[in-house]
C-alpha cells in the first residue's frame, strides 16, 4: 500500500477511536470522513477536522450552523481558555497521524467544552480572537511589505514550482504562518526526493 494510502486510513481511524467519542459525550455525530476532511455536527455546532495531503498538516476548526461564515481555529479556542499550548500539528507516519489527533483531542477538551456546548459568548468571544489575530497578521505583513512576496509563494504552491516555493517562503521566514511553514518543508522534500541535495546550488 502507498503510504499516502495508509496515512488516509490512519486519519480516518484515528478520528473514529480518538476524536469521536469526545464530540460523542457532546451530542455530536460524525457525518463524513473523507481523506482530508471529517466533520461531526451537533444541533448547533459543526467541528471539522482537516488532513492536508500535501503538507501534512491536521487543522480543526468550528463553527456554529446558525453562522456558517464565522469559523474559528483552534489557536482562537486555545486562547480564549488561557493557554498558550501550541497548535500546528504536521503528520507523515501512522504513530504522528494517531499523536496529532490525540493532542487535539486534548486541547478541544480543555478548552472547548463551551464551545462544543453551543455557548453563544464562549463563541462569540472566539470570534472576536480569531478576527484580531487576522487583523493583527495582515497588519504586521503589510507593515513589513510581505503582501507580495506572500502572494508569490502561493501561485508558486498552487502551479506546483517548488523552487518557488522554497525562494519565496524563505524571503520571509521570519512571518511564515504554520501552514507556510509545512508547505516550505513539502517543497523541499519534494526537491530533495527529485535532485538529492543537488538543489541547493539554486539558491
Amino acid at each position: 500500500m502507498h503510504d499516502l494510502d495508509q496515512l488516509q486510513l490512519d486519519f480516518d481511524e484515528a478520528t473514529r477511536t480518538v476524536l469521536a467519542p469526545l464530540l460523542g459525550r457532546f451530542g455530536f455525530t460524525l457525518h463524513m470522513v473523507k481523506p482530508v476532511l471529517a466533520r461531526f455536527q451537533s444541533g448547533l455546532v459543526t467541528v471539522d477536522l482537516g488532513f492536508g495531503l500535501y503538507d501534512y498538516g491536521l487543522d480543526l476548526s468550528a463553527k456554529r450552523t446558525d453562522r456558517p461564515n464565522q469559523e474559528i481555529t483552534l489557536t482562537a479556542i486555545v486562547e480564549a481558555g488561557g493557554g498558550t499550548e501550541p497548535t500546528g500539528f504536521q503528520a507523515s507516519t501512522s504513530e504522528r497521524v494517531f499523536e496529532c489527533v490525540t493532542l487535539i483531542t486534548g486541547l478541544l477538551e480543555k478548552y472547548g467544552t463551551k464551545l462544543l456546548l453551543g455557548d453563544g459568548d464562549a463563541f462569540d468571544g472566539m470570534v472576536a480572537i480569531s478576527r484580531a489575530q487576522s487583523e493583527r497578521y495582515t497588519a504586521a505583513l503589510a507593515a513589513l511589505g510581505i503582501g507580495p512576496v506572500r502572494r508569490a509563494a502561493e501561485a508558486a504552491w498552487l502551479a506546483k514550482r517548488y523552487k518557488e516555493v522554497v525562494k519565496q517562503y524563505e524571503a520571509m521566514m521570519a512571518h511564515l504562518s504554520d501552514g507556510e511553514r509545512r508547505r516550505l518543508e513539502y517543497a523541499k522534500k519534494r526537491l530533495r526526493r527529485r535532485w538529492g541535495l543537488g538543489w541547493l546550488k539554486w539558491f
